[in-house]
């Protein structure tokens, strides 16, 4: 195939204009922003994936390769990164440095891989790093951090490659939201909107005027237990949520948008709400809201409490008293949407991220 500064590996259905016209999880999205910013910054990169007819040269130093055309012996690369996926023959790679980008809270004993010629796993956050670390008993120095990416431009942010629009109405950090007391919510139902629901009546007793958008289908893979179920049993499991969200007054459903749709709908909203148990690593819908300007209200589990220890004006809550805070955070809205809005556009701008990456 040749030789490219960087070869990743994700054995899933990903391409690189899915980001701009379908539903994608936090992983795929990930992704697609990492490698599309060190095409930027002048490295090749290469993108094995279940790509279909969408591979070839995307766009300048990137192409997609169907995975099924990956060959150990055709593979020559300074950086090699698995995402998600360990138990390779990392021997047979021929790369200066070999990675796995994990974004799962579980994965299998990496000890072998590590035997095998594994340089190191890079995490979703401190959070993240340490609970593997933990689990595994792992050299803490082999596991890396590097947040999960956004492109700032999305979210009318400037970037440090491309000439910023000064004074544009998408720049102006103080524009308010037009619906500040009001809610989102793109997870998966399984992570949190069963709660969510269950609490919305009492939100909208003490808030008559507040909107909920809910923007989420049935993907759902492992309950907050940690069961694991086929998508098609989530469906099951979650019909009786069906009714409320298309009876109830003040809830607005929307199913299968794709990220600009998704995007715009954070910019209008002004709270990204998710009562959620389940524990996550990075959470991609998390940096997206708080770039669009979304005031989070999260509950204390997973990486939130990192977060918040970076931002203050992220509000954490436990479930019984969550409506208290969605009536915090509608009250400070100005104050908290520009503070959350400024530390996510630093923080996880794919450009800041994709320097990390290459020095690790």
């Amino acid at each position: 195939m040749g030789y490219y500064d960087w070869v990743f590996v994700a054995p899933a259905p990903v391409w690189d204009e899915l980001k701009d016209t379908k539903p994608i999880g936090g992983t795929h999205f990930a992704l697609i922003e990492l490698t599309r910013a060190l095409a930027r910054m002048g490295y090749t990169v290469a993108v094995y994936a279940n790509c279909g007819d969408n591979g070839g040269n995307v766009r300048e130093n990137l192409t997609y390769i169907p995975i099924k055309e990956f060959d150990y012996d055709g593979i020559a690369c300074e950086w090699f990164v698995s995402q998600r996926q360990f138990g390779l023959a990392w021997d047979k790679i021929n790369a200066s440095k070999k990675f796995v980008w994990s974004q799962d809270n579980e994965i299998p004993d990496p000890q072998r891989d590590f035997e095998r010629g594994l340089d190191g796993i890079v995490t979703a956050s401190g959070f993240h790093r340490d609970m593997l670390v933990k689990q595994h008993n792992l050299d803490g120095s082999r596991v890396h951090v590097c947040y999960q990416p956004i492109d700032v431009r999305d979210y009318g942010g400037t970037h440090p490659l491309v000439p910023s629009q000064e004074g544009s109405e998408e720049n102006n950090l103080n524009s308010p939201s037009p619906l500040y007391k009001g809610g989102i919510y793109t997870s998966n139902p399984d992570r949190g909107l069963r709660n969510l629901l269950r609490i919305y009546p009492e939100i909208k007793k003490r808030i008559p005027e507040f909107v909920l958008r809910v923007y989420s289908g049935w993907m759902g893979y492992r309950s907050p237990s940690g069961e694991r179920f086929t998508a098609s049993e989530s469906d099951k499991r979650m019909k009786d949520m069906i009714p409320m969200l298309t009876g109830t007054e003040g809830i607005e459903w929307n199913r299968g948008a794709g990220q600009v749709e998704l995007i715009g709908a954070y910019k209008q909203t002004g709270l990204f709400l998710y009562p959620t148990e389940f524990i996550e690593a990075g959470c991609c819908s998390f940096i997206q809201a708080c770039a669009s300007g979304c005031v989070p209200v999260v509950t204390n589990t997973g990486v939130f409490p990192e977060y918040k220890a970076l931002c203050n004006e992220v509000v954490i809550s436990d479930i019984e008293g969550f409506s208290d805070s969605v009536e915090f955070a509608c009250e400070q809205y100005d104050t908290l949407s520009r503070s959350v809005r400024e530390w996510a556009l630093e923080t996880f701008d794919v450009d800041r991220i994709a320097f990390q990456w290459a020095r690790i």
